[in-house]
Protein backbone atom coordinates (compact mmCIF):
# COMPACT_ATOMS: atom_id res chain seq x y z
CA UNK A 1 0.00 0.00 0.00
CA UNK A 2 1.58 3.35 -1.30
CA UNK A 3 1.82 6.54 1.00
CA UNK A 4 2.25 10.22 1.50
CA UNK A 5 5.83 11.06 3.12
CA UNK A 6 6.27 14.07 4.25
CA UNK A 7 9.72 15.37 5.55
CA UNK A 8 9.28 18.91 7.98
CA UNK A 9 10.16 20.04 11.08
CA UNK A 10 8.24 21.20 13.84
CA UNK A 11 8.95 24.95 13.85
CA UNK A 12 7.88 25.48 9.87
CA UNK A 13 4.70 27.20 8.65
CA UNK A 14 4.98 26.04 5.34
CA UNK A 15 5.07 22.60 6.29
CA UNK A 16 2.18 23.20 8.87
CA UNK A 17 0.26 24.57 6.06
CA UNK A 18 1.13 22.03 3.43
CA UNK A 19 -0.36 18.79 6.11
CA UNK A 20 -3.35 21.12 7.08
CA UNK A 21 -3.83 21.16 3.04
CA UNK A 22 -3.99 17.09 2.71
CA UNK A 23 -5.74 17.16 6.48
CA UNK A 24 -8.62 19.57 4.65
CA UNK A 25 -8.84 16.99 1.91
CA UNK A 26 -8.91 14.14 3.84
CA UNK A 27 -5.56 12.67 2.44
CA UNK A 28 -3.57 10.71 4.87
CA UNK A 29 0.31 11.20 5.30
CA UNK A 30 3.18 10.09 7.13
CA UNK A 31 5.44 12.95 8.73
CA UNK A 32 8.91 12.35 9.13
CA UNK A 33 9.98 14.86 11.76
CA UNK A 34 14.13 15.41 10.58
CA UNK A 35 14.37 17.21 14.06
CA UNK A 36 14.03 13.88 15.57
CA UNK A 37 15.95 11.95 13.39
CA UNK A 38 18.62 13.33 11.71
CA UNK A 39 20.17 10.74 9.27
CA UNK A 40 16.80 10.96 7.31
CA UNK A 41 17.85 14.98 6.71
CA UNK A 42 21.00 13.68 4.85
CA UNK A 43 18.38 10.67 2.92
CA UNK A 44 15.77 13.67 2.26
CA UNK A 45 18.45 16.16 0.32
CA UNK A 46 20.02 12.91 -1.73
CA UNK A 47 16.53 12.57 -2.13
CA UNK A 48 15.48 16.10 -3.36
CA UNK A 49 19.33 17.52 -3.78
CA UNK A 50 17.15 20.33 -1.56
CA UNK A 51 17.64 21.67 1.87
CA UNK A 52 14.46 22.94 2.96
CA UNK A 53 11.37 21.60 4.32
CA UNK A 54 8.72 20.33 3.69
CA UNK A 55 9.51 17.91 1.14
CA UNK A 56 6.67 15.57 -0.04
CA UNK A 57 6.71 12.27 -1.54
CA UNK A 58 3.75 10.20 -3.50
CA UNK A 59 5.29 7.03 -2.82
CA UNK A 60 8.77 7.31 -5.20
CA UNK A 61 8.19 10.46 -6.66
CA UNK A 62 9.28 13.50 -5.23
CA UNK A 63 6.59 16.51 -5.37
CA UNK A 64 8.56 19.34 -4.19
CA UNK A 65 8.04 21.65 -1.59
CA UNK A 66 4.89 22.98 -0.26
CA UNK A 67 4.46 25.35 -3.21
CA UNK A 68 4.48 22.18 -5.70
CA UNK A 69 2.28 20.40 -3.26
CA UNK A 70 -0.39 23.29 -3.15
CA UNK A 71 -0.35 23.54 -6.56
CA UNK A 72 -0.81 20.04 -7.15
CA UNK A 73 -3.98 19.80 -4.74
CA UNK A 74 -5.20 22.62 -6.71
CA UNK A 75 -5.39 21.06 -9.71
CA UNK A 76 -6.81 17.87 -8.24
CA UNK A 77 -9.27 20.22 -6.95
CA UNK A 78 -10.33 21.78 -9.90
CA UNK A 79 -10.14 18.85 -12.08
CA UNK A 80 -12.63 17.20 -9.85
CA UNK A 81 -14.58 20.07 -9.81
CA UNK A 82 -14.83 20.60 -13.61
CA UNK A 83 -14.61 16.82 -14.68
CA UNK A 84 -12.03 17.16 -16.64
CA UNK A 85 -11.21 14.41 -19.06
CA UNK A 86 -14.30 12.50 -17.02
CA UNK A 87 -12.59 12.34 -14.53
CA UNK A 88 -12.60 9.16 -12.30
CA UNK A 89 -12.15 10.64 -9.20
CA UNK A 90 -15.25 12.14 -7.16
CA UNK A 91 -12.94 13.52 -4.32
CA UNK A 92 -9.39 13.82 -3.78
CA UNK A 93 -9.51 11.22 -1.64
CA UNK A 94 -10.14 9.13 -4.30
CA UNK A 95 -7.55 10.26 -6.52
CA UNK A 96 -5.12 9.46 -3.56
CA UNK A 97 -6.37 6.29 -3.52
CA UNK A 98 -6.10 5.79 -7.10
CA UNK A 99 -2.30 7.44 -7.70
CA UNK A 100 -0.79 6.66 -4.44
CA UNK A 101 -2.44 4.34 -2.23
CA UNK A 102 -3.09 1.57 -4.99
CA UNK A 103 0.69 1.64 -5.83
CA UNK A 104 3.25 -0.63 -3.62
CA UNK A 105 5.10 1.02 -0.62
CA UNK A 106 7.87 3.06 -1.84
CA UNK A 107 11.30 0.65 -1.67
CA UNK A 108 14.00 3.38 -1.33
CA UNK A 109 15.48 2.48 2.13
CA UNK A 110 16.02 6.49 2.17
CA UNK A 111 12.13 7.12 2.01
CA UNK A 112 11.73 4.39 5.18
CA UNK A 113 10.10 5.04 7.99
CA UNK A 114 12.05 5.50 11.09
CA UNK A 115 10.98 4.20 14.50
CA UNK A 116 10.64 6.21 17.27
CA UNK A 117 9.26 9.59 18.52
CA UNK A 118 8.72 12.46 15.29
CA UNK A 119 7.14 9.83 12.91
CA UNK A 120 3.17 10.30 12.63
CA UNK A 121 1.46 7.21 11.16
CA UNK A 122 -1.86 6.91 9.16
CA UNK A 123 -3.85 10.10 10.37
CA UNK A 124 -7.28 9.34 10.94
CA UNK A 125 -9.62 12.47 9.96
CA UNK A 126 -12.63 10.88 10.90
CA UNK A 127 -12.47 10.88 14.78
CA UNK A 128 -13.77 13.11 17.25
CA UNK A 129 -12.54 14.14 19.99
CA UNK A 130 -15.36 16.23 21.05
CA UNK A 131 -17.18 12.98 22.53
CA UNK A 132 -14.31 12.19 24.84
CA UNK A 133 -14.60 13.26 28.74
CA UNK A 134 -11.89 14.27 31.35
CA UNK A 135 -12.58 14.71 34.88
CA UNK A 136 -11.12 17.99 36.76
CA UNK A 137 -11.77 17.76 40.38
CA UNK A 138 -15.62 16.54 40.66
CA UNK A 139 -16.96 17.64 37.47
CA UNK A 140 -16.64 15.84 34.28
CA UNK A 141 -16.58 17.55 30.87
CA UNK A 142 -16.34 16.59 27.53
CA UNK A 143 -13.90 18.32 25.10
CA UNK A 144 -16.66 20.36 23.66
CA UNK A 145 -18.17 21.29 26.85
CA UNK A 146 -14.91 22.45 28.37
CA UNK A 147 -13.95 24.34 25.00
CA UNK A 148 -17.11 26.07 25.43
CA UNK A 149 -16.54 26.85 28.88
CA UNK A 150 -13.05 28.07 28.56
CA UNK A 151 -14.03 30.13 25.92
CA UNK A 152 -16.90 31.84 27.90
CA UNK A 153 -14.69 32.41 30.96
CA UNK A 154 -11.16 32.88 30.00
CA UNK A 155 -10.89 36.88 29.79
CA UNK A 156 -10.37 38.86 26.60
CA UNK A 157 -8.96 41.97 26.48
CA UNK A 158 -7.28 44.24 23.85
CA UNK A 159 -3.29 44.46 25.02
CA UNK A 160 -0.30 45.71 23.50
CA UNK A 161 3.29 44.51 23.40
CA UNK A 162 6.18 45.95 21.58
CA UNK A 163 4.01 48.37 19.76
CA UNK A 164 1.63 46.26 18.58
CA UNK A 165 -2.20 45.83 19.85
CA UNK A 166 -2.92 42.71 20.15
CA UNK A 167 -7.09 42.00 20.17
CA UNK A 168 -8.94 39.38 22.33
CA UNK A 169 -5.59 38.65 24.48
CA UNK A 170 -5.15 37.97 27.82
CA UNK A 171 -2.14 38.04 30.27
CA UNK A 172 -0.75 34.48 31.25
CA UNK A 173 -1.36 35.66 34.82
CA UNK A 174 -5.21 36.51 34.60
CA UNK A 175 -5.31 33.46 32.17
CA UNK A 176 -3.96 30.78 35.36
CA UNK A 177 -6.33 32.83 37.68
CA UNK A 178 -9.65 32.18 35.42
CA UNK A 179 -8.46 28.61 34.96
CA UNK A 180 -8.05 27.84 38.92
CA UNK A 181 -12.30 29.92 39.09
CA UNK A 182 -12.97 27.00 36.77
Amino acid sequence: MGRITIFSIEECNFCRRTKAAFSARGIPYTHINIESHPSKRSDMISLTDRFTVPQIFLNMNHVGGSEEALVMLTKWDKDIANDDNNCLDKTPYDRYIRLVESKPDPNDERLAIPEGEGVIHDMDFNASRTAEIFQMDEKRYTTLEFTKLLVQRMPRDSLTYWGCMYHNVFKGSTGVMALQKI
